[in-house]
């Protein structure tokens, strides 16, 4: 059976990865999610030092031993990713998306294709980054001014 890909996956973080920036801020704004800013910054916070690692890193000129580090940071962030879905603090569609996204990432690498695994890693950056600031922290205060309101 085929394996089905999340809506972040398929709809943010794709389009984010083939430079459709703007059909992927389009489908965050459609992303039906309710997530909890403290659920996110628990996942985001590991996996965005890794990604800039892997962003930045002259990976070319880098020791295997290094590769495999950032492989291990990556590795991190789908155990963490994958823990906090189970405890029901992170959505199961983000949660799968964040993990299919980092396992490109740590094939890439695996693959010594680093251009693309840098690629991948600003893709999945750029998706966490608006994730966050077009639904979860604008949620979150559009909620505060509904209970204001009120």
């Amino acid at each position: 059976m085929p394996q089905i890909r999340s809506y972040f996956y398929s709809t943010v973080f794709d389009r984010f990865r083939n430079g459709k920036y703007v059909e992927a801020i389009d489908g965050i704004m459609r992303y039906n999610i309710r997530q909890s800013s403290a659920g996110f910054r628990r996942v985001y916070d590991v996996i965005i030092r890794s990604l800039m690692r892997v962003e930045t890193l002259d990976l070319k000129n880098s020791k295997e031993e290094d590769i495999k580090r950032i492989q291990r940071e990556l590795l991190r962030g789908i155990i963490i990713a994958e823990y906090q879905a189970g405890r029901k603090v992170l959505n199961d569609d983000l949660a799968s998306g964040i993990e299919q996204a980092i396992k490109d990432i740590i094939s890439a690498l695996s693959n010594r294709r680093f251009d693309e695994a840098r690629n991948l890693a600003a893709a999945l950056r750029d998706s966490l980054d608006a994730l966050l600031t077009f639904k979860i922290v604008s949620g979150r205060r559009a909620e505060e001014e509904e209970e204001e309101f009120l």
